[in-house]
């Protein structure tokens, strides 16, 4: 269990982390780091009313638990494109894919991206 701000903390850590990663071996992501470490900032502090709905009354939440469960669920789960919350974004078939604008590419997260996630939030 933990509490919203770590949560917050621990996942920018993470995402920093990851495109920091991604950029040594990708020109493209190198370019445009400065503007995903924006627009990453941007979407985390919107999750922070999401966050909220999800802590007990101690404000703790339950990242261990909700997590596993996202990742099994995401494996049985339908592929299905919802461009009413996200333009590019199709979840299901064990995996959440989110098209980038302007490079043709995707941001692909799969059942063990969410478990390396789970494993660095409750680290």
């Amino acid at each position: 269990m933990l509490n919203k701000e770590d949560v917050i903390k621990r996942l920018t850590e993470f995402i920093n982390n990851k495109v920091d990663e991604m950029s040594i071996n990708n020109s493209v992501v190198m370019v445009f780091r400065p503007v995903i470490h924006r627009v990453s900032k941007k979407v985390i502090c919107k999750m922070e009313k999401l966050l909220s709905l999800l802590s007990d009354e101690n404000g703790m939440i339950d990242v261990d638990g909700i997590l596993g469960e996202m990742a099994n669920n995401l494996i049985t789960a339908n592929s299905k494109s919802y461009p009413e919350l996200l333009d590019g974004l199709t979840i299901g078939n064990g995996k959440i894919s989110i098209d980038i604008p302007f490079i043709d590419k995707q941001l692909v997260f799969t059942k063990d991206d969410i478990e390396e996630l789970r494993n660095y939030l409750t680290r």
